[in-house]
Parts: structure tokens; sequence; C-alpha cells
């Protein structure tokens, strides 16, 4: 929620019918039924690890030249030991985004070996079964606890009915947010072309309806990990200082049966506790982008982490400074990582090379192997968002920001250089990622070290025979918006 508030207010999107990635029905992101089934097989050679194994990728195309370059030489066929195939990583499996089902062609097997996290529609069972059968490490699916989609008047009650995960089970009266008339509070779902209701957290007959939809869904998949609570943990009041700027961003009327940010946070975190599995939140503080109140509801038990939607890229390309987007981003992430909970970057930009080089770079200043999340979910022209250069996994930085990016800044640039880099396990020396958010060019600042070779990507995914390169040559400078990985 606090992402699409967040852009709103400051004039940086037009975020629709909904805070927070859209509500019920984010922007771009939508919550549908599945398919048929898991689908077609995955790309042949694609390892399949045994059950309860960490997830490792199938390596891509060994790095090489792009056309037209000059190749640095290539790693060593000899892994390293304890060092991940692949950084962590949060992928769809058939969850929709932009219209497109996501992976949703690839096996269990390929995508337990590729993903960490992989996340299914709230509906489908079978992919999230057929993923913790193939040896998958976390199953994901989605639900929304907080905005009720598919919603028709009249809004007085006897309300008319809503749809959806929630809607469907016909909450009462008493589940639901209303204006100081007696009616539901609503707001209009350009998506859907019907209404979304709220339901009020601090309501017992919400946090059951909230819990019978989950246990629905266990019942089919009792292998599932995680559930991701879209729209949850964001503050009540925004950052105009309103609850319309905030919780109820967008509605008609702001509930009268939560005033105050300690109602709220004791509401909140009552739903989130009943939870019947840990959630992953899809919200925090539109202010800041980090978490809510200090992490009242990231440090709570049942919560393992926070989602940041349209991380460093979102759907027109780069997240620069602007209004200090960039560094809001990269704090956001790196106030999750004091609570030592996951922290996940879901980046929702173009999957053009270049914007995909630009999110990397950017989230590698902000990285920590044990709690840090790569979520692409921007598709290439196959339907797929598994991508070569997740395979990268740096190491021994020589700097950290502990909590405010600036600390990397060097010259007009962020700045951060790891002695130790990996790719598909193999040793490939120092790497360093060099990003320049602004709207102007700013010169290569002078590195610690002498680099020889820039990371290429190309538009293609992991599965359509995808590559990350290295050719020659370091530039001399970065144009606004851009970013850069060098090895040695």
């Amino acid at each position: 929620m606090y992402l699409a508030t967040f852009m709103a207010l400051l004039g940086l999107c037009n975020c629709g019918g909904g805070a927070g990635g859209g509500g019920a029905i984010p922007s771009g992101r939508v919550n549908v039924p599945a398919g048929n089934g898991p689908g077609a097989p995955g790309v042949a050679g694609a390892p399949s690890p045994s059950p309860g194994a960490p997830a490792s990728p199938a390596p891509g195309a060994p790095p090489g030249a792009p056309p037209g370059s000059s190749p640095s030489a290539s790693p060593s066929a000899t892994p390293a030991p304890f060092v991940p195939l692949h950084v962590l990583t949060f992928l769809y499996y058939g969850q929709t985004f932009a219209g497109v089902q996501i992976n949703a062609n690839l096996s269990a097997s390929y995508m337990a070996a590729n993903a960490d996290f992989a996340e299914t529609s709230g509906y489908d069972n079978a992919r999230t079964n057929s993923f913790k059968a193939a040896g998958g490490k976390y199953a994901v699916t989605y639900i929304d606890p907080t905005f009720v989609p598919y919603c028709v008047p009249p809004f007085t009650e006897p309300a008319g009915a809503c749809a959806g995960q929630v809607g469907k089970l016909n909450p009462p009266a008493g589940a639901w947010f209303h204006d100081s008339s007696g009616a539901r509070v609503n707001r209009a779902d350009a998506t859907t072309g019907q209404y979304q209701e709220a339901l009020n957290p601090g309501s017992a007959a919400a946090r059951n309806a909230v819990v019978a939809t989950m246990s629905q869904f266990t019942n089919a998949s009792p292998g599932l990990d995680l559930f991701f609570s879209d729209d949850s943990g964001s503050t009540f009041i925004g950052p105009n200082g309103t609850v319309a700027s905030g919780m109820f961003y967008g509605f008609n009327a702001s509930g009268v049966e939560i005033t105050t940010d300690s109602q709220w946070i004791s509401a909140e975190s009552a739903l989130l506790g009943a939870a019947v599995r840990p959630v992953i939140l899809n919200g925090g503080d539109p202010s800041t982008l980090g978490p809510a109140y200090n992490g009242a509801f990231l440090d709570l038990a049942n919560v393992r982490g926070a989602n940041h939607e349209g991380c460093f890229t979102r759907g027109s390309g780069a997240v620069t400074d602007q209004n200090q987007h960039w560094q809001h981003q990269a704090d956001g992430l790196l106030a999750d990582l004091g609570h030592h909970k996951y922290s996940f970057c879901m980046m929702t930009g173009t999957s053009s090379p270049q914007t995909r080089l630009y999110g990397l770079a950017s989230w590698w200043l902000t990285y920590d192997p044990q709690w840090s999340v790569a979520a692409p979910i921007a598709p290439a022209a196959d339907g797929n968002a598994v991508y070569p250069e997740f395979a990268i996994v740096p190491r021994s930085p020589r700097t950290t920001a502990s909590a405010d990016v600036n600390a990397l800044a060097k010259g007009g640039v962020y700045v951060r250089e790891f002695a130790q880099c990996y790719q598909a396990a193999v040793p490939i020396g120092a790497c360093a990622a060099v990003v320049n958010p602004s709207a102007s060019g700013a010169a290569m600042p002078a590195l610690s070290i002498a680099y020889t070779s820039a990371l290429t990507l190309d538009n293609l995914s992991l599965p359509a025979g995808g590559s990350a390169r290295w050719s020659t040559g370091v530039p001399g400078t970065l144009g606004p918006g851009q970013a850069i990985i060098l090895r040695q």
C-alpha cells in the first residue's frame, strides 16, 4: 500500500484506484484463479533438488562476450565451497503481472532450482503443491486481508455482496469499516469496474474470515510456508498527516471504528498474529518506505519479512533521486535488515537490459546475503521472469551502509565494492556496483582496484537462453539514471 500512496502524493505516478500497488487488485499485478495447472515441462537439463534441499539454480550460459565485444576470461570451472548458485530469489509461479501469468509454463523442478520463494495466486493449489514436491524451499501464496474487491452497491447495511478470496465468504456487517452514516466505506476499482471495501482488523469477524480463507488454501496445500499479505503492515495515518493519505487513501470516507495509530497497531497486530502461516508484509511507512512504526509489525513473531513493490525500477523504468525516492527506497531496505527479517526488493520495471542492470546494481548497495531477497517479476517476451544476473553473488563488501545509503556516495554516484564475487558459484574476483540515480551525468570515481570488465545483459530470460556476460572496458562516465556492475 505504501508505494502507490507515496508516489501519488508526490505526483510521481497515476496509481489508479488504490493505495499500495492498487489495493486488492494491484496495478499490473492481479490475483486471479489459476489457469490449467503447472504447465509444460521446464527447460531441459534443469536440476531437480531432493526434497528439503536448498534451492539452487541451473546456471545459464557461461560468462562470455556479447557479439562485437572483447570478452574477459571465463572464470575457473571449479565451484567455490559454501557459495550459493544464486542470491536469494523470490519468483512468481503462475501469479499474474501486467496481464501475464509469470513463469507459468516452467516445471516445478525448474522453479525449485531457481527460486527460494515461489508465489502462486491465492487459488493455485496445484502449483504450490508441485513446487514443494519438487523440493522447493518456501511456497508462498497471495492474500489481501485488508481490501476486498468485486463489491457492488448498496453500501448501507445490509450491503451488496463482494467476491474474491475473503469477500466470497460474505463476512457479517461487523467485519467492515463504516463511515459516520453507517455505510461501508468504499472506493471505485478501475480494474474491475466495481468497488473495493475495507475490512476492520480490530473485528473478530474480519479476522475469522481471513483465517477461514487461509485455512481453505492450507487444507488443500498443507506444505504452504508463507502468505504474501498484500496491503498489510502500513501506517494508519499517511504522509499528509491524515487517514485519507494513509489507510483510507482513495476511499469515499474514513472508517469510524479505528481512529488512532495505537488502535490501528493493536488491531493490525491481532490480524497478522492470527494468520495460519507466517506472512510477508506488502506495506510499510509511505513517508520513509521503511517499516511502519519503527518495525512494530515487522517485529511480530508471525511476520517473516517485508516486500518493497516497485523497488528501484517500476513501470516507467528506473527509480531516480527525484524527491529522494531512490534514497528512500535504499534506506527502506536497509531499515528492514536491522530487524533480521527478509527484505524483498520487487522490481516491477521493464525487462530491458538497462532497467534490470540498474535495479540489480542499486540492490547490491543494500545487499545482505542472509536477509536480502531479489524479486524480479516483470517478464521477458517469453512470459518468464527468471534472469541470469542473479547467479552473480557478491561477497566480502569493502563498505556497508547500515542505515543511510549516502554512506556509499562517492562523487556524484554511489559505489559498493566486494572483494570476492562468484557467478554460478565460480569465483570471478572482485566486483563493484556503481549507480547514478541523478538527472545528470556523472564521472566514474576512483575505485579501490582496477576493474577490467562490465556486466552486459541481453533481453532474454534464463529459460530462453539469456546470459550475463562480461565485456572489456570501463566507461569514464555514467549517464542519468544509469548503473554499471564491474569485475576484475
